[in-house]
């Protein structure tokens, strides 16, 4: 048996447990209690029978969340039990005449101390505090009139000079960014945007803006001037079917700093054995040269990957999921899962990753204490997290991708991606 769902013990019709079979292992989520609306108001996961060196990941009682809710259905409350280094948490949530979440706080600390909207109903403002007096970090958010497109998003933290963040989006006629002017305090990272007929991305680079200057484009990223806190050109080609067939990196004067080529099923000299859009192998030139091959089982899964001289085969279960990766290099990691098909387990030659609802336990290999890193979302997006370390605030972009990380007490460091999230700099 791999996994068992258990109905009715709890409430007449409604899920009791969910319980995965993992070898000697058994990962179970229970329902305690349902209220009158068949929500549930607590859940315990608890882990049995792990190996001797995760089995302080497992917790005497398990771990069990609760919710209360309002009368219109949103959460009132939540519970969040204590994991690793993090003490457990009581959420408490407040919102506004129209249902609107405006606060988020708990016993120990405020996280969301104001939501500002739009007319519209669109977020317009967000402060992040961890309590009165504390220094705020404060998201702005404007939009286009008619469309509704974000215009523009400004991150600000009391007590340092500038702004951490205040990008402004342009688009073109289809919809597509087609430039961000990203001013802060490092300087001014002036992206630009080229696709084709299709839509497809073609060309982003950082366009060079002089001292006062305005921030353009060229019209063509051939050519062009780099410049801004982390400089980057990328171009991208692609084949009749759609798929990617090149990417190429550049610095200054269009000098190509590597070129990878991609080679697909029924491609130029790729071996027959390999089906429908399956990508056969990509090759690197310039900087850190190098082949990656890969191989697939007859459903699609990647069951091999060789990058330059490292080796990786992946081993996926009958359910399709991938449970082990054996790196030739680093060691093997394993994963494993809930009855229902989400991450629970992940092994590596470090340690061990117990995933939790929003919120991640780490027991590095040796060590005698785990550590947690604990994830808050407010309207839909993560603002902050906590770890032993203290809370940070999060600013994300439109995709979501975390731009910014606000130490509340002594500053911001930021990240900044290329198109493909490629990691170009981080700064403090």
């Amino acid at each position: 048996m791999l996994a068992e769902w258990v109905y009715d013990t709890v409430r007449k019709g409604q899920l009791t447990s969910a319980t995965r079979y993992d070898g000697a292992a058994t990962y179970t989520s229970k329902i305690n209690y349902y209220d009158p609306l068949d929500r549930p108001t607590s859940t315990t996961v608890k882990l049995s029978g792990l190996p001797a060196g995760d089995a302080q990941l497992a917790a005497t009682n398990g771990y069990t969340f609760t919710s209360t809710y309002n009368p219109d259905g949103s959460l009132k409350t939540q519970g969040i039990p204590a994991a690793g280094d993090l003490p457990g948490e009581s959420m408490t949530f407040t919102y506004d005449d129209f249902g609107r979440s405006t606060r988020m706080a708990s016993q120990l600390s405020s996280y969301v101390v104001g939501t500002d909207y739009g007319k519209t109903g669109k977020l317009i403002g967000l402060q992040l505090a961890t309590g009165a007096g504390d220094r705020k970090t404060s998201l702005s958010y404007t939009y286009e009139l008619g469309t509704q497109r974000l215009k523009s998003a400004t991150v600000v933290h009391d007590g340092q000079s500038g702004v951490d963040r205040s990008a402004v989006y342009s688009y073109q006629d289809a919809g597509n960014i087609s430039q961000i002017v990203d001013t802060s305090r490092q300087g001014v990272d002036n992206q630009c945007f080229k696709y084709d007929d299709l839509q497809r991305l073609t060309d982003a680079w950082t366009q060079n803006v002089s001292d006062g200057g305005t921030a353009a484009c060229a019209g063509t990223a051939a050519g062009a001037t780099l410049g801004g806190p982390a400089p980057y050109r990328v171009s991208y080609g692609y084949d009749e079917t759609g798929d990617r067939k090149t990417e190429t990196s550049y610095g200054s004067g269009d000098q190509v700093l590597s070129n990878r080529t991609y080679r697909y099923a029924n491609g130029d000299g790729v071996d027959p054995a390999y089906e429908g859009h399956e990508l056969a192998d990509v090759t690197q030139t310039g900087a850190s040269p190098h082949t990656e091959t890969y191989g697939y089982d007859a459903t699609g899964n990647t069951v091999t990957r060789k990058i330059g001289t490292t080796t990786q085969h992946l081993t996926w279960n009958v359910e399709g999921r991938l449970v082990k990766v054996a790196d030739s290099g680093k060691g093997d990691t394993s994963y494993a899962y809930t009855a229902d098909g989400d991450r629970l387990l992940r092994r590596d030659p470090g340690g061990t990753t117990l995933y939790l609802p929003g919120m991640e336990v780490r027991l590095d290999k040796g060590a005698s204490t785990a550590k947690a890193v604990r994830y808050y979302s407010h309207n839909e997006q993560t603002v902050a997290m906590r770890s032993g370390d203290g809370v940070t605030f999060l600013a994300t972009d439109p995709q979501g991708t975390a731009q910014l990380a606000v130490n509340p007490a002594n500053g911001t460091s930021s990240e900044r991606f290329s198109p493909a999230a490629a990691r170009r700099m981080i700064t403090a």
